[in-house]
């Protein structure tokens, strides 16, 4: 065949997108260039092609695109993507490993119809290391993504989800915002054409896991296998399969057996009680595992080792009796477990591994850093613990440390990794349960409070330094907090509690902060009273995330109550009490109460005798005092003392730290508010790019900002560019909090009203219409929201003379307003105001009157003369008098207000 090129005719071609690194044409990919660099002459005929898209470093043409070379280079500095791309480390595989080719089997039938599979069974019934095989598998195959996360916490998942959008390169995840980057792997999983492969570990609780469900794959690249000991309906809700697994039939359990004790030379001592012994031990994997390891260490026979296990039975039934047995775990695993671990602490170092067991057995299942094993908290717990069994002895090194935890590696008592992940050191729920319950009740918050400080003595100073390691130790908290009960947990007062809650706070999950610092603040309360400093310390926290959810109120009257405390028994000049009265002038500027704001700042000023110009303390205090400044109104005292923060935060903290950056969009605004227009925008618009740079998209202060530059273009009359900066908050919104939350519809209304003014009619009453649909679905929405939104829709159609629809919809209004809210109140009197104004819109003058004439009768009477919803009905009823040429009447309202109709 020739290389001529034929007339090409296109026409009528729909949308491409590209992301990734890919390409995509909607119209026509031609040929690429001969060997001269130019392009084969023919006719081509290109014609109503579709939209074309590019994200993460692609290509996207609509029309006719030819390309020979082509070199892209990454724009980031983060390491470019190598696929197949590995994402979370599943366990090892486990020795002598069972391919259980029945459960498996039932596995693939299920993923023939569905695409998200979930592992129901027991505790250690090897449902981690059946799908463990699957990821392995799937590398293997050349599968692009691979995502392995521990799932017995939401925050878990989001953590990993996280840092996968990070570390390959999906669009809007930049390493700054942990909720936002794992949405944008959602999202990315929704829409790409790579295969993908995500595991979801051990969940523990569905109905918490059920917004972080991967998505269907639409291209049906992308599979999804999960685990979970949990039996409901909602496992098998969203399209998801259940597959339920039980533990090794006979045939199983014995070729364990027989491969485990085989690869060991220790063949022999497989005797004919090895079928009485699977059948001591239930045929569980984790249980057969610890058998093997016993009878692998301590040279036994089978026959000798099933009498070993009869022979502890009647402690074993005080341990663990049958009836408080509420999980089915069943004596014959504690059993197992209990005979490698006393073997373990007979070896060398000699009687550390029961306490060094029992230590771990509070710590997260899914995993734990190995450092810890090398905390001075560790080793003079192990001490104390050698010391009250074997009388005094030498103290217990690192070496010890390290050497008692690879003694439990090799009984199988936990599994000990060595590669990248944070978790290296994981320890099953069952053996971590079963060694729980053998501590005596006086030992019980000795090794928890041991516990606690090995992993404070882990966490970082500021979270963002280690963010990976801050939300693995956020997650053995956790676990620390369940095991003894949420309740005696909160009552403890040590560090590690503070650390905790702060590290919430710091990683953005403010609702789940809140939850927690109120929960301490109320069992601080009661166990040591509410003037305790301790108590002050805790409430400070709580009044902050209240702030940090929207509940200002509620933050200030916390704070208000701390900084009295703190004035009272620790002195007016007191940091404590400076720190306190500085946070409380904060929430007042955010509710609002600015010149209350500006005294209290000032008071600080006056008192606090260690400020210095270049201490980030009093740059945060002069960039609060400013702001309180501008939205009292005071915008050249803010413009001057902004101007002189942004210059020293620069020098001290940098030009592109989230504090420079904060005082530059303050100043911004107040450029703006002094009618500085050019300054301000010349100001917010690089400001915007550097937050986005730093903090990401949807970091509440890059929003802030873009919203911010987003005013000031609405008042230089630049719409499409006020437009941009909305539609952004409105994405970033619905991504961040849900397309129901009120930040969402609030973003969402005013985009609506900025798409009217511009003329999109369209895309108004359609946002519009959502924004409505979402208050009226909403159970706890506040009916005056519903009401609003309507209002706002009725408006946008009165702008553009559809007056049919928007009478239709405020007559409605006024009558639920008079059901819910009474005839007499504002919010009904307004409703029936501005069904007024379209009837008189649509010519309906009459009627237009007399309800006019009774909303001004009403207001007045119940609000007053002179209230502006008072004047401004008369003021209605004026202009409604003079179209119908009752011109006497018109002017007696005029003169009575002093009005004027211009």
């Amino acid at each position: 065949m020739g290389s001529e090129l034929k007339s090409v005719s296109v026409t009528e071609t729909g949308d491409a997108r590209a992301q990734g690194g890919g390409t995509a044409t909607t119209g026509y990919h031609g040929p690429v260039p001969n060997a001269d660099g130019l392009l084969p002459t023919a006719s081509a005929e290109i014609r109503h092609t579709g939209n074309a898209s590019a994200a993460a470093g692609s290509i996207a043409n609509t029309g006719y695109m030819a390309i020979g070379t082509l070199n892209i280079t990454s724009s980031g500095s983060r390491e470019p993507v190598t696929w197949p791309a590995r994402v979370g480390v599943p366990p090892v595989t486990a020795s002598a490993f069972q391919p259980r080719n029945e459960v498996r089997g039932r596995i693939n039938c299920a993923l023939q119809s569905r695409n998200t599979v979930v592992l129901s069974g027991g505790g250690g019934v090897g449902k981690s290391q059946i799908v463990a095989a699957y990821a392995r598998e799937a590398l293997t195959e050349g599968i692009d993504f691979v995502l392995w996360a521990g799932a017995a916490d939401p925050e878990q998942v989001m953590a990993v989800y996280a840092q996968a959008a990070y570390r390959i390169h999906v669009p809007g995840a930049h390493g700054q915002d942990v909720e936002s980057d794992a949405r944008a792997l959602l999202d990315w999983l929704a829409t790409t054409t790579r295969s993908w492969l995500l595991i979801l570990d051990d969940i523990s609780d569905p109905h918490a896991m059920a917004p972080w469900w991967p998505p269907s794959s639409p291209t049906e690249t992308g599979r999804v296998l999960a685990t979970t000991r949990r039996r409901e309906a909602a496992l098998s809700g969203g399209n998801r399969s259940v597959v339920h697994v039980d533990t090794f039939t006979k045939s199983e359990a014995v070729a364990y057996l027989h491969d485990r004790l085989t690869v060991e030379d220790a063949a022999p001592l497989m005797d004919d009680q090895v079928g009485p012994v699977i059948e001591e031990l239930g045929r569980l994997p984790l249980a057969l595992s610890h058998a093997a390891a016993y009878v692998i260490n301590e040279a036994v026979s089978c026959t000798e080792y099933l009498r070993r296990v009869n022979d502890q039975e009647s402690r074993l039934d005080l341990l663990l009796p049958r009836q408080a047995d509420t999980e089915g775990y069943g004596r014959p695993v504690a059993a197992a477990l209990l005979l490698s671990l006393d073997a373990a602490n007979s070896s060398h170092p000699v009687g550390l591994a029961i306490p060094a067991l029992r230590l771990a057995a509070f710590l997260d299942p899914a995993g734990h850093p190995r450092s810890l094993w090398g905390t001075t908290a560790l080793a003079e717990y192990l001490a104390e613990r050698r010391a009250e069994t074997s009388g005094p002895t030498p103290a217990v090194t690192a070496d010890d440390a390290q050497a008692v935890l690879r003694q439990l590696h090799r009984y199988g008592l936990l599994t000990d990794e060595s590669d990248g992940d944070p978790r290296l050191v994981r320890l099953h729920a069952l053996t971590a349960r079963a060694a729980r319950e053998t501590i005596p009740v006086p030992e019980l918050a000795g090794i928890v409070i041991a516990a606690a400080y090995a992993v404070l003595e882990l966490w970082p100073e500021e979270d963002h330094n280690a963010p990976d390691l801050g939300a693995v130790l956020r997650a053995n908290v956790e676990v620390m907090s369940a095991c003894l009960g949420v309740p005696r947990w909160s009552s403890i007062v040590h560090p590690l509690l503070f650390r905790h809650g702060d590290s919430l706070l710091q990683a953005g999950l403010y609702p789940a902060a809140l939850r927690y610092w109120r929960r301490l603040s109320i069992n601080y309360q009661r166990l040591l009273g509410k003037k305790d400093f301790v108590t002050l310390a805790v409430r400070g926290r709580e009044a902050t995330a209240n702030w940090r959810t929207g509940n200002i109120d509620e933050a200030i009257a916390i704070q208000k109550h701390v900084a009295a405390q703190y004035k009272r028994r620790k002195g007016a000049k007191h940091q404590d009490t400076l720190n306190a009265l500085v946070n409380l002038a904060i929430y007042y500027r955010n509710a609002g109460r600015g010149g209350d704001a500006i005294a209290l700042l000032n008071r600080v000023i006056r008192r606090d005798n260690a400020l210095a110009a270049d201490n980030p303390s009093t740059l945060n205090l002069g960039n609060n005092l400013a702001a309180a400044y501008g939205n009292a109104g005071f915008f050249g005292e803010a413009i001057n003392l902004l101007e002189v923060v942004v210059a020293q935060s620069a020098e001290v903290l940098g030009d592109k730290h989230p504090a420079t950056l904060l005082a530059r969009s303050n100043l911004g605004v107040n450029y703006w508010r002094a009618t500085r227009v050019d300054e301000a925008i010349q100001l917010l618009e690089p400001t915007v790019a550097e937050f986005e740079a730093v903090l990401g998209a949807d970091h509440p202060e890059t929003l802030n900002a873009c919203s911010n530059l987003g005013m000031v273009y609405h008042f230089v009359g630049n719409l499409a560019q006020a437009i941009r900066c909305e539609e952004k908050i409105a994405d970033s919104r619905e991504r961040s909090v849900g397309a129901h939350h009120a930040d969402t519809l609030q973003a969402q209304e005013l985009l609506a009203t900025s798409y009217g003014i511009a003329g999109r009619i369209d895309d108004a009453i359609r946002l519009q219409k959502q924004v409505v649909a979402a208050h009226a679905g909403s159970r706890t929405a506040d009916p005056s929201d519903y009401l609003r939104s309507s209002g706002n829709l009725a408006v946008i159609y009165r702008q553009v003379g559809c007056t049919s629809e928007a009478i239709e919809i405020q007559e409605m209004i006024v009558a639920s307003a008079e059901e819910v809210f009474g005839r007499g109140q504002p919010i009904s009197l307004a409703a029936r105001g501005n069904l007024a104004t379209s009837y008189w819109q649509a010519g309906r003058v009459d009627e237009a009157i007399d309800l006019e004439e009774r909303v001004a009768q009403e207001c007045e009477q119940l609000l007053g003369v002179g209230d502006p919803q008072t004047i401004n009905a008369y003021g209605n009823l004026a202009v409604s008098y003079m179209q119908a040429d009752r011109i006497v009447e018109a002017e007696e309202i005029l003169d009575r207000f002093g009005l004027s109709l211009d």
